[in-house]
């Protein structure tokens, strides 16, 4: 949702009812909800895509199919903000989903991880 903290109780609700293990939160830009970040660390959460979003904007760009799937390999160790950073700097417009290691597993981009040489980012702009 665009709610930081509906989706924070809901990561909450999901953990105590089916133990999953990893939450991870999308948290909008939204003014007045600078508290949302420090909740993450209290819930054992890490943010998807590695900063803030606001997600409506993604979701109308997959539902009308206006959107483009890039995957590209990296070519030294980054941290995934660092990442997001280099590309924001830029002025480049786009949202991380996921990281695939070199025997092809994939896993969420997210805050607080690495990407290591050779791995891939799959994103959409």
């Amino acid at each position: 949702t665009v709610n930081n903290e509906i989706n924070l109780l809901a990561s909450q609700f999901v953990n105590d009812i089916l133990f999953i293990p990893e939450k991870f939160i999308v948290i909008s830009p939204n003014k007045g909800e600078g508290g949302s970040i420090n909740l993450l660390s209290s819930a054992s959460a890490s943010t998807l895509f590695s900063s803030k979003v606001d997600i409506q904007p993604w979701i109308q760009k997959v539902q009308d199919s206006n959107y483009k799937e890039v995957e590209v390999t990296i070519t030294k160790q980054i941290d995934t903000r660092d990442w997001v950073k280099f590309h924001e700097s830029k002025n480049n417009t786009l949202l991380p989903l996921v990281i695939v290691d070199r025997a092809g597993t994939k896993r969420p981009y997210r805050y607080n991880d690495s990407i290591d040489m050779n791995e891939k980012v799959i994103y959409i702009e």
